[in-house]
């Protein structure tokens, strides 16, 4: 996966498909955008590419700006995780050949964090 990083937004390439990318974007701490998504269809305007119906989703209000991306471990599907604003929760979704699940699949708390990333297991 290649993932492009900007401030507050991620991309990801959809489990399983050749065409579609999800674009995750994040408002500025708090703002009232929130955690949002849209798909984009490469297949779309002679393969120049173009958004789909899913168009900036929204899935979570009151966010940071703290998200990331990461492959899971059969190599096809991703974890998204996101911090929710004014809280100690993180927030993490699997994105799979089957769509973008809007239910976390887990909710963390800790005590302090000023940036998130995944870690993976060393294997020897």
């Amino acid at each position: 996966m290649e993932v492009l990083r900007a401030p507050g937004s991620v991309d990801s390439a959809a489990a399983g498909s050749a065409t579609l990318y999800y674009i995750f974007t994040l408002d500025e701490i708090g703002g009232p955008n929130g955690f949002r998504y849209s798909i984009v269809d490469m297949s779309l305007q002679g393969g120049n590419g173009g958004v789909t119906n899913s168009k900036n989703v929204l899935i979570q209000n009151t966010v940071t700006e703290k998200l990331t991306a990461v492959k899971k471990i059969n190599g096809t599907d991703y974890w998204i995780a996101i911090h929710e604003w004014g809280t100690n929760a993180f927030y993490v979704y699997s994105l799979t050949s089957g769509g973008f699940q809007t239910t976390p699949v887990s909710a963390t708390q800790v005590l302090y964090i000023t940036w998130i990333r995944f870690k993976t297991p060393m294997v020897k």
